[in-house]
């Protein structure tokens, strides 16, 4: 039985830095409400807006800030002075809602005291005679009383002030003006989630504190989801070896990563997968130029002499064992009492079923073994 084998393969891909998402002109439409176009990259996130409304218990002014924290949609209805279409993003209810039921649908809506903007929503869609869109609603007023009870006040600009929101302070004459409400929304949320990622990073065991992975036999916490493409190559690689039973050519493929990127992390968790059924030979860069031959065989011989798992065996033992018992297995030919007892604790991968260490028994069993 030839054994076959596998270079270790795979390449860690980093993503390149992604171009920043180019904002498009902002587009005059027709009914005069300015909308900015944004082109979002796969990677990153757009389930959500932020939301700010003015007036109750119908829709007077509304603001939408997108998730990259630009203005995507602003206007108001028109007032005793205005003359329709006199300014830009002045529209009639019916119509500025048709509008920004579009620009909300499918998103998630964050708001300030969100209670109160879905309140105007549904009362300005009703008023209407209009649907509504279906909304998932967040609650930034909500979420800082659980991230930070005990504070003197709630409201937008205060709650700004104290948690130092921003790099300008809340202009508190500012406020009450739907675009200045809706972006200092938008920071706050984005201090809140930050806020709150960090509490549960802090609580949560980093895979990579405790020390770094010197071989890929050492035990430590690993995160799965970091590496997992170049995980998922080199398993494939490793699964067309065995799936090669006709030819056991070998293959190859190279893992790169900078120095500090978790590769021998990698290979530790590949370890984890095939150590129980496969060897595996870790041998570092040599450093002298004279004596690379015998650089590579003790570090094979230090990779063979590493136990498995939480067995008893190294797994020299397990090569022994495995490649002795397909020796004897080949032909069918176990005709003798012995040969079934050292065949039988070959399977059960027990060696001292075969007898005890420097027992005459084993010895014996052993020389069996030789002149097969």
């Amino acid at each position: 039985m030839r054994p076959c084998g596998a270079s270790i393969a795979g390449a860690l891909r980093s993503r390149p830095d992604a171009a920043v998402p180019r904002l498009h002109p902002v587009e005059a439409l027709p009914s005069g409400v300015r909308i900015c176009r944004e082109r979002i990259p796969a990677w990153m996130s757009t389930e959500f807006c932020v939301l700010d409304t003015e007036g109750s218990p119908t829709l007077r002014e509304v603001a939408v800030v997108n998730e990259r924290g630009h203005v995507s949609f602003e206007a108001r209805t028109p007032r005793d002075d205005d003359s329709y279409y006199s300014q830009d993003g002045v529209r009639p209810l019916p119509d500025l809602l048709r509008e920004l039921g579009d620009v909300l649908r499918d998103r998630r809506i964050v708001a300030h005291k969100a209670s109160h903007d879905r309140s105007v929503i549904e009362a300005s869609f009703s008023s209407c005679s209009l649907n509504p869109p279906a909304l998932q609603w967040e609650c930034t007023w909500e979420l800082a009383q659980t991230l930070h009870p005990g504070l003197d006040s709630y409201a937008l600009g205060a709650l700004c002030d104290q948690l130092r929101v921003g790099s300008k302070p809340f202009q508190h004459d500012a406020a009450h003006q739907a675009t200045y409400d809706a972006r200092f929304t938008y920071l706050l949320f984005r201090h809140l989630r930050r806020d709150q990622l960090c509490r549960r990073l802090a609580d949560a065991q980093n895979p990579f504190s405790s020390s770094r992975v010197d071989t890929p036999f050492q035990h430590f916490a690993d995160d799965r989801q970091v590496h997992d493409d170049a995980f998922q190559q080199l398993s494939a690689v490793l699964d067309s070896v065995a799936r090669d039973t006709a030819n056991h050519q070998t293959q190859g493929a190279v893992l790169i990563g900078e120095a500090g990127s978790g590769k021998t992390h990698l290979i530790m968790r590949l370890a984890e997968e095939v150590l129980s059924s496969n060897r595996l030979l870790f041998i570092r860069q040599p450093t002298q130029a004279d004596s690379v031959l015998f650089h590579i065989y003790s570090r094979t011989l230090e990779s063979l002499m590493e136990r498995v798992g939480d067995g008893p065996h190294s797994q020299l033992d397990l090569l022994l064992i495995r490649s002795i018992r397909s020796i004897l297995s080949a032909d069918g030919n176990t005709t003798t009492q012995s040969e079934r007892e050292i065949l039988a604790a070959l399977d059960a991968e027990d060696l001292d079923r075969v007898g005890q260490e420097g027992s005459q028994a084993r010895r014996d069993r052993w020389d069996r073994i030789e002149t097969r």
